[in-house]
This record gives C-alpha cells, sequence and structure tokens, in this order.
C-alpha cells in the first residue's frame, strides 16, 4: 500500500468508526470560471463499504487536474460535522478533546476537521452547528453549509498546484462533541452572539450542493473573510484588483470597488456595526 493510499484508508476507517455508512463521492474539475462535477456511474451516493472500488477511477481523474471530493450523504444522516480551514493549533486542539479527524489540505492553508457528534444530524442541523462552532474555531465562516464538501486525503489538492492532501491524525475513544445545546438553542451566548448567518453569495450552486467556486465565488469568499478579519477598503480593493487583473477580468476597476464596498458592508452587518 502507497503512501497516499494510506492516508485514503486511514480516513475512510475513521468515517466508519463515526458509524458512516453512506457518502457522496465526487471530483471537481475546474474549466475557467466553471466547476464541473464528474460522478461516477451518475450515482454519488455510495455506500462506504463499496467505495474502494471507486478509488482508482477516483486516482485517475485526480492524475488529470480533478480533485476527489467527499462528505456523508444526505440519505442516511451521520453524526457529524465540518470545520474548515482550521488552524493545525486549534486542529490539534480539537484532537485532544474530541473524537475527530483533520485533514491537511496544503502545506500553507488550515485543516478540514470532522467531528464525532452525539447523535446523527440532518443537512440543516450539520449547517445550524457548524455556524454556531465557526466563531470558536475561527474556521472558514463561508463554509458553513449542512452539505460541505471535503476534500478526501490522498489525493492531490490542484487548487493549491497539486499539493497533497493528508491526513494529519485523528482520535477516537475520547468524546462526541454534545450538540444537544446548539440544536436547542441554549448553547453558551458568545457563540450565539458571535455567529454569523451563511451569505447569500456562498449558497450551494444550484444542484451541487457547492459553495460558488468561480473565479469571482473565490474573490467575493476572499474579500469577505478579509473584511471579517477586520481589514479595511483600502486594504481589500487593490488585493481584489490584481486578482482580477490577473485573469483579464471585464471593468477590473469598478469589479473590484463593487466587491470590496460590498464585503466591508456584509462584515459590518454580522459584526453589528
Amino acid at each position: 500500500m502507497s503512501e497516499q493510499q494510506r492516508h485514503t484508508s486511514r480516513f475512510l476507517a475513521w468515517f466508519s468508526t463515526a458509524s458512516v455508512r453512506y457518502v457522496d463521492f465526487a471530483v471537481g474539475r475546474r474549466s475557467g470560471d466553471d466547476l464541473t462535477w464528474i460522478i461516477p456511474d451518475g450515482n454519488r451516493c455510495v455506500p462506504i463499504a463499496d467505495l474502494a472500488r471507486r478509488l482508482a477511477w477516483a486516482r485517475h481523474e485526480n492524475n488529470s487536474d480533478g480533485d476527489v471530493y467527499i462528505r456523508p450523504s444526505a440519505k442516511d444522516p451521520a453524526g457529524l460535522v465540518f470545520l474548515d480551514d482550521v488552524s493545525l493549533k486549534t486542529s490539534c486542539g480539537i484532537l485532544k478533546k474530541y473524537n475527530s479527524i483533520a485533514v491537511r489540505t496544503s502545506e500553507a492553508g488550515g485543516c478540514h476537521v470532522w467531528i464525532q457528534t452525539s447523535q446523527p444530524l440532518s443537512r440543516d442541523e450539520r449547517g445550524a452547528v457548524q455556524r454556531q462552532l465557526q466563531p470558536l474555531a475561527g474556521s472558514d465562516p463561508l463554509s458553513t453549509a449542512g452539505d460541505k464538501w471535503g476534500r478526501l486525503p490522498g489525493y492531490a489538492n490542484h487548487k493549491r498546484g497539486g499539493e497533497p492532501v493528508e491526513v494529519l491524525n485523528a482520535s477516537v475513544d475520547i468524546q462526541r462533541l454534545d450538540v444537544g445545546p446548539y440544536l436547542s438553542g441554549t448553547a453558551p451566548p458568545a457563540v450565539a452572539r458571535d455567529s454569523a448567518p451563511q451569505p447569500a453569495s456562498a449558497a450551494p450552486a444550484a444542484g451541487t450542493g457547492q459553495v460558488d467556486r468561480s473565479r469571482s465565488g473565490e474573490d467575493w469568499q476572499y474579500a469577505l473573510r478579509a473584511a471579517l478579519r477586520g481589514r479595511s477598503y483600502d486594504e481589500i480593493y487593490p488585493e481584489v484588483l490584481a486578482r482580477a487583473h490577473a485573469r483579464k477580468k471585464r471593468r477590473p476597476e469598478h469589479y473590484a470597488r463593487v466587491t470590496s464596498e460590498r464585503a466591508v458592508e456584509r462584515a459590518q452587518q454580522w459584526k453589528g456595526g
């Protein structure tokens, strides 16, 4: 078994330990601003026990610049929540406290973290819990949808130049996250106060269950994350403008101004300012 296969096997074994029986499995391939979803046999819902038969196909697609994604299927609600772009320090803290697995998606980027919960969750329940956990974990505020896809370890991340996606670590037999307070609305006030609703621009693209991954969508996500972290319009605008020029966006100055203004305005609304 290769090192890549070991990372895949470890991740799927942890999912099975967490009582995940069905997963959605697909490859996303980017062409310009468009992300095309490739689904083997036209059925993305797969029993996790049968997934091994599709891994060779996924390897072929990954070698052809496709990114490999996985998530618990809505067909069989699983007791998991997902956090995106979590720092290494926070990921290690979660691993020590809860049954969880952290996936490092690139050398420079953060981790995908899956946490086992005290009960199975529907897509909407998973999203509700994730939105409340996001400010505590400092994870990506635009990646809290209940049907968010995660990267499957053992494959290359072509969004990051082909860097390997690997399991950082996994933990079992510690404790599951008690989601009761998050579902009943009795979570600590600081969590409810700091949590931010999912913006309309980050809503799943029709038919995919994914956040907008076009180039414009990535610009918006960058600008909004920067604004939420306290950066000003004057700091955000040049960065968005440079991104627009790099891909020869039509009317780049107007595009950068509108994107930056809206991001700052949305961040202020979330923060009550």
